[in-house]
């Protein structure tokens, strides 16, 4: 989009230049020793379907215009913004307020969306004539913990390991993690990090020494998601979607822990009900003549994409749903009073969950919590 109206901060990154003789084109992509230059992005385009940021260039110190000849970056930026010949000479002296295009996978911006559940590895390494420095970080995050290993290796110096263990923030942008670290045959407490997430693949690592020193890095990461067991979405309830099988369930959760029971609805009809419980979660399946399938479930651990589930108030749904909601009680209407209706939703009036009613859809039951109305089960209705 255009973004004349509202200009941002956003941040490039650099690698560092090499003059080395016996190589003298050679890069070395390292964020370790110089942090990204703030740029402020002034409009965009798409050309054959790549994105192109034009930015005003930030201000430069006298150190750091002294440090240009350091500087280097991919063949796109080379000489625009940071003024580099093809041998990292610098060309002027300052470059303040001059606009540029860049490639939009240079500029990384803090982001408001949050860390997944999965896998994330990155890696950066430096190497010169002497030595060869490779920094690493691999966590993998699941719910709000957080579990992984940072460390460095070198051909030079000792390889330090540290094991890194922590909790995601409550909004999900960053990760508070401690550290356990290994070297030389020792064992010791090592620092904390704050790892904050970034756009086009990148986050920050801001790091606390336990002598209370600071400092930080930047690293472009790669991020393998785990599949959600439960996520809810208008196709599938965790593992389960319209195609699963009672053989199914049994091979996904253990035989002994799913149980048949036939039953009849309200309106007469037959059904056949699977009820599934484990150590950690618990639904309903109800497969009805007609060709339906019902989940239902109590459990929190279930949730939509925007974190609705058991326990969401009717505020939380009706601010995602963008509509108010109208529920049925036992005592609204005579005609559900030999049918249970208590707490079922009878309209989303137009909004996110309009479907609701209808199949496939994601659907709530209400109930009270003291004085509030609150979900108390999540459903997903399908065919099969």
């Amino acid at each position: 989009p255009n973004v004349n109206e509202s200009k941002v901060l956003f941040q490039l990154n650099k690698v560092v230049w090499n003059k080395n003789l016996n190589s003298p084109d050679s890069l070395m992509s390292d964020w370790l020793s110089y942090p990204p230059t703030p740029v402020e992005i002034i409009d965009s385009t798409v050309t054959d379907g790549n994105k192109w940021y034009k930015i005003k260039g930030a201000k430069l110190t006298k150190e750091e215009i002294d440090n240009l000849s350091k500087w280097g970056d991919w063949d796109r930026v080379r000489g625009s913004l940071f003024n580099l010949d093809d041998m990292g000479n610098k060309i002027l002296k300052d470059n303040s307020n001059r606009e540029h295009w860049i490639y939009h996978t240079l500029i990384h911006r803090f982001q408001n969306d949050s860390f997944k559940d999965g896998k994330y590895t990155a890696s950066k390494v430096v190497e010169d004539w002497m030595k060869e420095l490779t920094d690493y970080i691999n966590f993998t995050i699941d719910g709000n913990n957080v579990k992984g290993e940072i460390g460095s290796t070198s051909t030079m110096y000792d390889n330090i390991r540290c094991d890194i263990y922590g909790e995601k923030s409550a909004d999900g942008k960053h990760l508070n993690l401690k550290s356990t670290c290994y070297s030389e045959g020792m064992e010791y407490e090592g620092g904390t990090y704050k790892i904050t997430l970034m756009d086009n693949n990148a986050f920050k690592v801001d790091f606390t020494s336990t002598g209370g020193n600071n400092g930080f890095s930047f690293y472009r990461y790669e991020f393998e998601e785990k599949e959600n067991k439960y996520l809810v979405t208008n196709k599938n309830f965790g593992l389960i979607n319209s195609k699963t099988t009672i053989n199914d369930l049994k091979t996904i959760f253990g035989e002994d822990n799913v149980k048949v029971f036939d039953g009849q609805s309200c309106d007469g009809n037959p059904y056949r009900s699977y009820y599934v419980e484990t150590e950690d979660i618990e639904f309903y399946i109800t497969d009805y003549l007609l060709g339906n399938r019902e989940i239902v479930s109590s459990n929190k651990k279930f949730q939509t994409e925007g974190g609705l589930g058991v326990g969401s108030n009717k505020t939380d749904i009706e601010k995602y749903n963008g509509q108010s909601i109208d529920i049925c009680w036992d005592n609204d209407d005579e005609y559900y009073s030999d049918c249970y209706c208590d707490g079922q939703v009878q309209s989303y009036n137009g909004g996110v969950f309009d479907e609701g009613i209808g199949i496939p859809s994601i659907d709530f039951e209400f109930g009270y919590d003291n004085k509030d109305v609150v979900v108390k089960k999540i459903k997903l209705y399908l065919s099969r």
